[in-house]
């Protein structure tokens, strides 16, 4: 068998019988898919989540025995294979990815605040609408309890919460048109 890059991949197999080409999932294989040459080829690749093929790999991990897993996984006839998402889907999953990397700053960032503001007795709410609602009032009610070292550092990281919050509410998935 042959050894290289999924890019090498298509001079390969172009003018040849009809085909089925397994391959384990992993994340840059669909870009290399998508990127390829735009002729059709005569194959048809069927990508298996590297989870299902674990079972069959029988001794060490190498690619020798890698491959023999694929080969033995795909031959299963009730084998679910993974689909190659388009460009639209992967800026989708892009967007939801970030947005929730963003939400679990925020949720860092108030808590953080949170925990300040308990060291010196103040309370407040977990959730972020009340967050939002009381941080306001308390930093004016409790100005004799907090130093203003401790109220410019709050209004500071405030400020950056709020700058979080314009990120993640204009950090919405593409529409489909």
């Amino acid at each position: 068998a042959r050894q290289g890059r999924p890019s090498c991949l298509h001079p390969l197999i172009a003018g040849r019988h009809r085909q089925n080409h397994a391959r384990r999932a992993c994340l840059t294989y669909a870009h290399n898919v998508e990127s390829g040459p735009r002729e059709p080829l005569t194959i048809e690749v069927r990508l298996i989540s590297p989870q299902y093929v674990a079972p069959f790999v029988k001794t060490n991990k190498s690619d020798r025995n890698d491959a023999e897993a694929i080969v033995e996984a795909a031959s299963r006839p009730t084998m679910r294979f993974v689909t190659i998402k388009s460009v639209e889907q992967q800026d989708i999953q892009a967007a939801h990815r970030m947005r929730a990397i963003l939400l679990r700053h925020r949720t860092a960032l108030i808590n953080q605040i949170r925990g300040l503001l308990g060291e010196r007795g103040l309370a407040i709410s977990r959730s972020p609408e009340a967050f939002r609602r009381a941080i306001p009032e308390l930093l004016r009610t409790s100005a004799d309890e907090l130093t203003s070292f401790c109220q410019t550092l709050l209004t500071e990281l405030l400020q950056h919460m709020r700058a979080r919050n314009v990120f993640i509410s204009s950090r919405h998935p593409p529409r489909r048109s």
